[in-house]
């Protein structure tokens, strides 16, 4: 299956939200703008994958990291590189994510992530409404990369 990972653009955002709310997401992408999401999309233009990333400050916070089922396992992955390569041309100092299962720390580990305790987070990370929400959450997990 052929598919291209490539920055959102305006006219995308409500199809993000549609996949999104599919996935059971809610609004994922709330107050977020289309500079904020890669999409995958296959060869007929239909989403199978996006990745946000709001910038605060120095800092990247990963959200609403959705992959259809049908979607390779390394096409994938190709979407969460290209998340990370944008935030080193941005010059984020780090980028840190949250998941609330705990195999999933496995899988972002294999990236380079490491887990952080809420307690050290930087303060910038609640100043987001996504971060304030995911910090709320009891079984919420962090993970954090130097970038």
């Amino acid at each position: 299956m052929e598919m291209i990972v490539r920055p959102a653009q305006e006219e995308d955002m409500e199809k993000i939200s549609r996949f999104l709310r599919k996935a059971g997401l809610g609004s994922g992408n709330a107050g977020q703008t289309s500079d904020s999401f890669l999409v995958l999309e296959d060869k007929l233009g239909q989403i199978q994958g996006t990745l946000g990333m709001e910038e605060i400050g120095a800092y990247g916070l990963l959200r609403s990291f959705v992959i259809s089922r049908q979607v390779p396992e390394q096409t994938a992955m190709s979407l969460f590189e290209k998340i990370m390569d944008r935030a080193r041309e941005k010059g984020l100092k780090r980028v840190y994510l949250a998941v609330n299962n705990p195999s999933s720390v496995k899988l972002f580990s294999l990236f380079g992530f490491i887990v952080q305790e809420k307690a050290v987070l930087p303060a910038e990370l609640l100043e987001s409404l996504h971060g304030q929400q995911v910090y709320a959450v009891n079984n919420s997990i962090f993970m954090m990369s130097e970038l």
